[in-house]
């Protein structure tokens, strides 16, 4: 089976929002960096209430507000919206530093034997045996290679829904037969 199509900016922070929240290795990192977060603002409030017992008010103020105001900035700075535009910055950044294989027309060729994708800048042959698992959600099919790489195919490059279950029940068939 063979499918033509363009990725997009908003494909990659797709792709690296359900990866975070998804895979284990990388929620496993979201959630150690959010308990360190937490961690430090209930330190911050905690050491105000120990400078409060043993010095002044002011500096129990200034701990105080600045405890309060990370807890509550907390939940700004974890929404959909912030990580949508800090993965923009930084695929930003990585395109205009080198041409971005990730970000262009892609041809894809499911076989028997791996996945042939050409792309503007060069092809590669992913053999069956190094996807880790394949991926099918509502917008995207996702051909894992390890954890935060993938081959990303949305499914607008299909005809129809018929069309994108098709050609992922394929992928799932070959990817079985090469790990038995």
């Amino acid at each position: 089976m063979n499918i033509e199509y363009d990725t997009t900016l908003d494909d990659m922070v797709e792709f690296n929002i359900y990866a975070m929240k998804n895979h284990p290795q990388l929620r496993k990192r979201v959630i150690i960096e959010r308990t360190m977060y937490l961690t430090i603002s209930l330190l911050i409030i905690f050491s105000s209430l120990v400078l409060y017992l043993n010095s002044s008010s002011f500096v129990y103020i200034i701990f105080l507000a600045c405890g309060i105001f990370l807890l509550c900035f907390y939940g700004y700075f974890s929404r959909r919206s912030q990580i949508k535009k800090r993965i923009k910055k930084l695929v930003i950044k990585e395109h205009d530093k080198i041409p971005n294989e990730e970000i262009c027309r892609h041809k894809i060729l499911l076989s028997e034997t791996g996945i042939y994708a050409t792309i503007e800048y060069g092809e590669s042959t992913t053999k069956w045996l190094a996807i880790t698992e394949i991926i099918q959600t509502e917008k995207y099919l996702y051909f894992f290679l390890k954890p935060g790489k993938a081959h990303i195919v949305p499914k607008r490059a299909f005809i129809d829904e018929v069309a994108f279950n098709q050609f992922a029940q394929t992928a799932r068939m070959y990817h079985t037969k090469a790990l038995s």
